[in-house]
């Protein structure tokens, strides 16, 4: 779990400031989306744990961990991510392989949101 705050903490400082998001400017919306569920007690459970984290320093950051998609079925990973992005999303985390074809058709789509995946 050290390892996935690390990471997730050094991706994040490299995107955005903390005075960015003080400074009164348009707050950053965090969002995560799982393939599965997060409390698997395994890599979701970490990932969930070290966005719990991040959003102790940034609490108006983290707009919602989402994970409802049906685990493996294409259509419902790319409804989730359309939904996210409707929902002003600057940033959303995909944690699972199975989201690596929904990520990077979503993400040629939308320039403007940051994607990030594990």
């Amino acid at each position: 779990m050290k390892i996935a705050i690390f990471i997730l903490g050094i991706l994040l400082t490299s995107c955005f400031s903390k005075h960015e998001v003080e400074s009164g400017s348009r707050k950053i919306k965090i969002s995560m989306l799982v393939d599965g569920v997060l409390d698997d007690k395994s890599f979701n459970s970490s990932a969930n744990g070290a966005l719990l984290c991040l959003k102790k320093d940034f609490p108006e950051s983290i707009e919602k961990i989402f994970s409802s998609a049906v685990s493996g079925v294409y259509s419902s990973y790319v409804s989730d991510l359309d939904n996210l992005k409707r929902n002003g999303s600057d940033l959303i985390w995909l944690v699972g392989y199975r989201l690596t074809d929904a990520s990077l058709l979503v993400s040629s789509e939308n320039p403007e949101i940051s994607y990030g995946i594990i």
